[in-house]
C-alpha cells in the first residue's frame, strides 16, 4: 500500500514542474546595472523553507492550488516578487514601491481565488509617544545602553534616533491599494495582523526602539535583527540577541552579532504593555 504523500512534498514536488522558467526583474526595480532573473522553483522552495511557523501553511495551501501547472507556478512567483518581496526591500529606501502593474488582487491563504486588498488606514509623522519611549529606555539607547542627553549621568552622550520595528513607510504609501496587498501577504506569510499596526498604532512605544544613527541605518537596512535568546529554553520574555546576517559588507554601526539585549521598562517596572513587541 503506497504511502500518503504529505501536503508539503507535494509542493515541492509541484514546484520542480517549473524548472527553467524564470522572473526577469529589470534594473529599475533591482538597482543593478544589469537585468537580472530569479528562477521559479529557487524562488518559491526559498518562500516555502523561510516562512515563519505562521505562513508555513499559507505558503504550502497556496503552492498546492497550482496542480504544479508551470504557468499557474509562475504567475504565482510573479505575485510574491512584485507584491511581497519588490515592496520589502524597498523600506531600505524609505517608500513602499510596488514594481511594475501586476495583477489587481491577491492570492488568499486558501484557494487561488483573487480577493480585494484589505485597507490600512495612513499613519502621520507624530512625536507623540517619543518621549514615552526615551522613558521606558531609561533615557538609554535599546541596544548598547549608551546614554541619551535627557539622562542626568555623567556618562558620554550619544546621539540618537527613535526608530520603528515595523517601518513607519508601511503605513505611507504613494497608492493605498498597493500597501493594502503587501500587508494582506504579510498578514498571511508573517501573522502580523493589519488592524495592530493600521493609522497612528504604528508609532506606539510596542513598535519603537532608541537607536544610535549608524544602528538605526543598518537595522532599517535588514544587516541585524533581535532574536530570542537561545540560551533560554523556553525563551524568557523580553531577552534576545542581535542576528546579523550574510550577503551584506560589514558596515560600521552594525551590532556585534550575539549581542544580549533584555527590555525593560524603566517608567514602570511593572508594565510590559510597552515593551517592542516581539
Amino acid at each position: 500500500m503506497a504511502t500518503p504523500i504529505s501536503n508539503l512534498d507535494l509542493a515541492y514536488n509541484q514546484i520542480l514542474s517549473a524548472s527553467g522558467l524564470f522572473i526577469v526583474q529589470d534594473s529599475t526595480a533591482s538597482g543593478c546595472a544589469k537585468p537580472t532573473s530569479v528562477f521559479v522553483t529557487a524562488f518559491l522552495q526559498a518562500m516555502l523553507e523561510c516562512a515563519p511557523p505562521e505562513g508555513h501553511q499559507y505558503v504550502i495551501n497556496v503552492i498546492n492550488t497550482t496542480k504544479g501547472v508551470p504557468e499557474a507556478l509562475q504567475s504565482l512567483a510573479s505575485f510574491w516578487f512584485h507584491w511581497f518581496i519588490i515592496p520589502i526591500k524597498s523600506l531600505t529606501m524609505g517608500i513602499v514601491k510596488a514594481w511594475g502593474t501586476r495583477t489587481p488582487s491577491h492570492y488568499s491563504a486558501d484557494t487561488q481565488n483573487f480577493v480585494a486588498p484589505v485597507e490600512v488606514e495612513p499613519a502621520s509623522r507624530t512625536k507623540k509617544f517619543d518621549d514615552a519611549v526615551k522613558e521606558r529606555e531609561g533615557y538609554h539607547t535599546s541596544i548598547y545602553r549608551e546614554a541619551l542627553e535627557e539622562c542626568e549621568t555623567d556618562e558620554p552622550i550619544t546621539p540618537v534616533q527613535l526608530g520603528h520595528i515595523i517601518p513607519l513607510s508601511m503605513n505611507s504609501p504613494k497608492k493605498a491599494t498597493d500597501l493594502g496587498r503587501m500587508w494582506d501577504i504579510i498578514q498571511s506569510y508573517g501573522g502580523l495582523q493589519p488592524g495592530e499596526l493600521t493609522g497612528d498604532w504604528i508609532n506606539e512605544p510596542f513598535n519603537r526602539l532608541v537607536f544610535g544613527y549608524l544602528e538605526h541605518f543598518t537595522f532599517d537596512t535588514f544587516r541585524w535583527s533581535l532574536i530570542p535568546d537561545p540560551k533560554n529554553n523556553p525563551p524568557l520574555p523580553h531577552h534576545y540577541v542581535v542576528k546579523t546576517f550574510s550577503g551584506c559588507h560589514p558596515i560600521s554601526g552594525t551590532p556585534k552579532e550575539g549581542t544580549a539585549v533584555k527590555f525593560v521598562d524603566h517608567h514602570n517596572k511593572n508594565d510590559t504593555e510597552d515593551l517592542p513587541n516581539p
